[in-house]
């Protein structure tokens, strides 16, 4: 089972969402047979994957919230744009 960021810089967070938020976002966007056909290890891994994509390819403004936290989020110094 994989761990999801709950917004307190956890040290063993391995994605940003749970697989409920991520079936409720495939849910309102029609449910692609992709995801619906997927089995729960292939989902986290999904996750996985994107959340290292994520903290690998952006280049994010401020700074890691907490030094030890092991994802790019949460962060000091920025803004939301609203």
């Amino acid at each position: 089972m994989l761990i999801a960021e709950d917004g307190t810089g956890k040290t063993d967070a391995e994605r940003y969402i749970s697989i409920e938020e991520a079936n409720e976002y495939w849910e309102k966007r029609g449910e692609p047979e992709v995801w619906s056909s997927a089995t729960q290890p292939q989902r986290e891994a999904a996750l996985r994957i994107a959340t290292e994509w994520l903290d690998g390819e952006m280049q994010w403004k401020g700074e890691k919230a907490n030094i030890e936290q092991a994802l790019s989020f949460p962060r000091n110094g920025v803004e939301d744009k609203d």
